[in-house]
């Protein structure tokens, strides 16, 4: 057995507790619940039980604290307690009891994180879907809200992404502007089936960009190459860049 010879309060619901010169901290409700609020004998079981439970106490506060911020995944709760150095099984003790208290619920997570990205990013569908699956949620939870969302709404930001990138478009033919956009399209997680309807029909000026691109070419290759020469290379940088000669 071993004894318990000094209990102090140290502030914010904490005790400091000596058992044989060893120091503890403990919750108040450590105290309460394994009645140590006067110095008594303790058994070795006894004291692995009560560290026990006071690190459930504390996994349970960091998990509190790190949820309260933004919703979070069991995934990334187990992940912070981990990095906390709580142990698995308190880990694991945690998780459940924030589930049944409603703090992690997977269903609000999924609905919430969908939604957000939805209306404050242009990401496509498979994109937001790999991010979930990082998240550690599996595809038949994730397509039980994502496969909800109406394609007109996939179409319009798809339609948004080629307005801006048309508008931006300074230098690139039309040919090139295709391929990059169709890349970044895909990149972003659309569906290749209906943003390649969209960009087959989509028309792109080239002629000001030409002249512009053939401008540039001129100035910098005219004092390099005799009158003969120079409009052949020119000719040839442009086909390079995509443009139709």
């Amino acid at each position: 057995m071993k004894k318990v010879t000094q209990i102090r309060f140290i502030g914010g619901n904490k005790y400091e507790l000596f058992i044989e010169n060893i120091k503890y901290i403990f919750y108040a409700d450590t105290l309460v619940k394994n009645n140590l609020l006067k110095p008594r004998d303790l058994s070795e079981t006894e004291i692995i039980e009560i560290v026990d439970y006071n690190n459930y106490l504390l996994g349970y506060e960091k998990a509190l604290k790190f949820i309260s911020y933004k919703k979070r995944t069991e995934k990334e709760v187990k992940e912070k307690l981990k990095s906390l150095g709580i142990s698995e099984k308190i880990s694991n003790k945690t998780i459940l009891k924030l589930k049944e208290n409603n703090y992690l619920n997977k269903d609000d997570y999924l609905k919430s994180f969908i939604n957000d990205r939805v209306k404050l990013s242009l990401k496509g569908p498979y994109k937001i879907k790999n991010e979930l699956l990082t998240l550690g949620f599996n595809e038949n939870e994730i397509n039980k809200y994502l496969n909800n969302i109406n394609n007109e709404v996939w179409i319009n930001k798809i339609n948004e992404i080629i307005n801006k990138r048309i508008k931006s478009n300074r230098s690139l033919s039309k040919k090139m502007f295709l391929y990059q956009l169709s890349n970044y399209l895909f990149n972003e997680g659309y569906d290749k089936n209906i943003y390649d309807s969209i960009v087959s029909k989509i028309h792109v000026d080239e002629s000001e960009i030409y002249q512009n691109e053939y401008n540039k070419l001129f100035k910098k290759y005219k004092n390099k190459y005799p009158k003969e020469i120079l409009d052949i290379k020119i000719k040839d940088k442009l086909i390079k860049l995509g443009f139709d000669i």
